[in-house]
């Protein structure tokens, strides 16, 4: 597959695809990062790049680089729920409980506000069909489609985070062995 070098929107639908949930898609963090990355440099307004960046840092053990970029991207759209409930997880694995709380109930403040409209489709630098499924999918936003209102004990919803990233780590060495 080939793409403008300078669309920010293509290197974003190739890192997502690469760095897509789906079990039976090609998984490859590094390839995901680099375009994430390009897309990033093309668009630095544009929080899609930063938060899918921060999913591969998390997958990757990077934690410093997924705090940045998903702060970044908490920051800069404060009506991304995965950023935010995914700087909380980062918060909770570092035992700071008080700032976790803190990102989760932002996370579900940002869940209460209705969604942004997604990406204007033919804008002319990519075609929608295939790429709209996993364009939709974050590696992590299963786990913010229903936030319960408060969590006093955010174990249970965090825990299966982190489960779930180890798993997406595993995937990766199994197929780089």
């Amino acid at each position: 597959m080939t793409i403008d070098p300078a669309s920010a929107r293509g290197h974003l639908a190739l890192g997502a695809l690469l760095g897509s949930p789906d079990e039976s898609a090609r998984f490859d963090p590094s390839a995901a990062e680099e375009h994430l990355r390009r897309a990033h440099e093309i668009n630095g307004e544009e929080t899609g790049p930063m938060l899918r960046l921060g999913e591969i840092m998390i997958v990757k053990g990077d934690m410093a680089a997924a705090r940045h970029w998903l702060e970044a991207a908490a920051r800069t759209n404060p009506k991304s729920v995965e950023a935010a409930f995914l700087a909380g997880y980062l918060r909770w694995q570092e035992g700071n409980l008080d700032d976790a709380r803190a990102f989760y109930a932002k996370a579900v403040r940002a869940a209460r506000i209705d969604a942004p409209v997604k990406g204007v489709l033919n804008e002319g630098d990519r075609k929608a069909s295939p790429l709209r499924l996993p364009m939709g999918r974050t590696l992590f936003g299963s786990f913010c489609a229903t936030l319960p209102e408060s969590a006093t004990d955010l174990g249970p919803l965090y825990q299966p985070v982190r489960d779930y990233a180890r798993r997406l780590a595993h995937r990766t060495q199994r197929r780089s062995s």
